[in-house]
């Protein structure tokens, strides 16, 4: 009998294994279809370092970006694009870094079996379950852009999967070497993403935690020495070689942001909101169910969630001090950034299934009473107080989309009193969905019918998240979309400047912003700087002479000097600029929109008549 138990299961283990990569190839084909049309950047400061970065590593193995040298060291989504500037036509390259792109986020799926194979202890129809979540999962949309999410995604739950390993591992020896591959691991993930540091001051604590609550400090040293050291040789080798002068690029660590009573106070209001919202979007009872019964959770499970809840509380305070309190101080609401939790609310949903799953112990008088208190709690605060109270947030591609998109929704005007105040249908219908939704979900964990508690909570987070993605789909294509004819200009561009040999300067009125189109499609490096600078330096001169004035990129707001460019061959501006009769000629039919475009005839000089202007 045990013989073809084990039959049993190795074939459905290996139907599952089949499943898994028959779900990452629709997923691939799926977000590619969605992926495939014309766009340009949209979340503009990050995604122009990715493809500025991507493509001078392609041309020169330089990190520089329109022209200069920068600090940006985040660099592990830019060198995976890079490959793809092979590609000169840059219609097909945008193709194909969809492509690239729908592969990453497709990928997801690997990892997430594994850990919720782990966490299930082969539980088919957790896994099952946990998978199609996945598949929805509002972040796997981060395809449609040039963002490094992307990559984020899948080696932030790689990250999930091997640092559990490592937790729950007993060898002495395997401990050792898990420790070293994961510290080397947690630094790629690090060059990816800044914020992934979380997870290594996550894995210091539940490893410091568990050694006391084990009287093992040889475990605690075993974990964190190798780990600690290999990411910190890695750290040393990078900061000593390439990343070899350069200075930190996202300096949000100095304390003076905080160094008033309200900025304190704000950054502690938003850490909490941000968790408020987390709440939200993770459905509540995911966080709160496993928290309320961990004493019925398997060990493995028990440092997962210690580890994941640590990894959350960390995010949203960093959040709150190197954002929130810098970029929001003042707001009622600070925006949410739930794309960092990405890699975390899987992992937390798979264990909340599982804990669903062996609901079958009846909960204390304690644990009900946590359970129906937090729920109460959550109710009132966010269901029974007025309207204006429950406050639109701005925020990115995550499940509060459908939160959002509540506050819009209207199917008829409903007034009251004389003076014909508009009630908003949205904000009524969120509050009854929300408390049908938390009411349900109560009843059904009180009575302990796991079956029902499974289906209730897998088909209502699958259709949110489908909502959500949808909503989600749409409006990434509305913010991203370019018209066919745009982005045929841009390549006619990128083909005319890639015959171009020498320097390129791009002249934008007010904003680098106005550069988009280029920025994507243009695979040739260029110059950018504001047109205020030719209007300065071309005052009281003849003449400006390039060896003698030096440009600052716009992109830094330190000005940083164009020094090692004594000539520029063609200047594309986006107005009409006052070059003196015969010292250029003007180029008329390869623009992407409304640009103007020079070959310059004087080397080393630009004749400039700005008049009185």
């Amino acid at each position: 009998m045990r013989s073809l138990d084990k039959n049993t299961d190795s074939k459905k283990d290996k139907l599952i294994l089949i499943a898994v990569f028959g779900l990452f190839l629709i997923e691939v084909l799926l977000r590619f279809y969605f992926a495939d049309f014309s766009k340009s950047a949209h979340t503009y400061r990050d995604e122009l370092r990715y493809l500025q970065i991507a493509k001078n590593i392609f041309a020169n193995g330089s990190l520089s970006i329109y022209g200069a040298k920068n600090d940006y060291q985040k660099i592990m989504f830019s060198l995976l694009l890079a490959p793809s500037y092979i590609i000169k036509n840059s219609i097909v390259r945008i193709k194909v870094i969809s492509l690239i792109n729908s592969v990453l986020v497709g990928s997801s799926v690997f990892p997430g079996y594994l850990i919720v194979k782990k966490l299930s202890d082969n539980n088919k129809k957790i896994i099952l379950l946990s998978l199609l979540l996945l598949s929805v999962f509002t972040d796997m949309c981060y395809s449609l852009t040039f963002m490094s999410e992307n990559l984020f995604l899948p080696l932030g739950m790689w990250e999930v999967y091997f640092l559990i390993c490592l937790l729950t591992e007993r060898s002495p020896k395997k401990q050792i070497i898990y420790s070293i591959l994961n510290g080397i691991f947690s630094y790629l993930l690090y060059l990816t993403k800044e914020v992934s540091l979380y997870f290594v001051l996550a894995f210091l604590a539940v490893s410091v935690i568990m050694g006391i609550r084990e009287k093992s400090i040889k475990g605690i040293l075993r974990q964190c020495v190798g780990y600690v050291g290999s990411f910190g040789i890695c750290f040393l080798i990078a900061k000593l070689t390439i990343f070899r002068g350069m200075n930190n690029s996202y300096d949000q660590t100095s304390l003076s942001a905080i160094g008033t009573h309200y900025a304190f106070e704000y950054m502690i209001y938003a850490f909490f909101v941000h968790l408020i919202f987390l709440g939200f979007a993770s459905f509540l009872f995911s966080i709160v169910f496993p928290l309320i019964s961990f004493k019925s959770l398997s060990r493995i499970q028990k440092i997962s969630f210690l580890f994941l809840i640590i990894c959350v509380v960390i995010n949203a305070a960093t959040i709150a001090f190197t954002i929130s309190v810098r970029e929001d101080l003042g707001r009622v609401i600070p925006r949410q950034h739930l794309r960092y939790y990405a890699p975390l609310m899987i992992p937390l949903l798979m264990i909340f299934l599982c804990a669903v799953e062996k609901n079958d112990v009846e909960l204390s008088a304690k644990q009900k009473a946590g359970l129906i208190i937090t729920s109460v709690v959550f109710i009132a605060a966010f269901v029974f107080l007025p309207a204006e109270r429950i406050p639109y947030t701005i925020s990115d591609f995550t499940g509060l989309h459908l939160y959002n998109y509540m506050f819009d929704f209207r199917f008829t005007d409903m007034r009251e009193g004389t003076e014909a105040v508009v009630i908003n249908n949205g904000i009524v219908i969120l509050k009854l969905l929300t408390a049908a939704f938390v009411v349900t979900g109560l009843i059904l964990l009180l009575s302990k019918r796991k079956g029902l508690s499974l289906i209730f909570f897998v088909s209502t987070i699958l259709l949110a998240e489908v909502i959500n993605s949808d909503i989600a789909i749409k409006e990434i294509k509305k913010n991203y979309h370019v018209s066919e004819e745009q982005a045929q200009k841009a390549e006619n561009l990128n083909q005319y400047l890639e015959n171009i040999d020498g320097n390129i300067l791009v002249v934008v009125n007010t904003s680098f912003t106005e550069n988009k189109i280029m920025d994507t499609y243009v695979s040739s490096d260029y110059c950018v700087i504001p047109k205020w600078q030719l209007i300065e330096a071309a005052a009281d001169v003849e003449y400006i002479d390039l060896r003698t004035t030096k440009f600052s990129t716009i992109y830094k707001n330190d000005n940083t000097l164009y020094d090692e460019y004594d000539n520029y061959d063609v200047i594309i501006s986006y107005s009409e600029l006052p070059f003196s009769e015969g010292k250029v000629t003007a180029v008329d039919d390869n623009d992407p929109g409304d640009i103007y475009i020079y070959q310059n005839l004087t080397p080393g000089q630009l004749w400039l008549d700005y008049g009185n202007e």
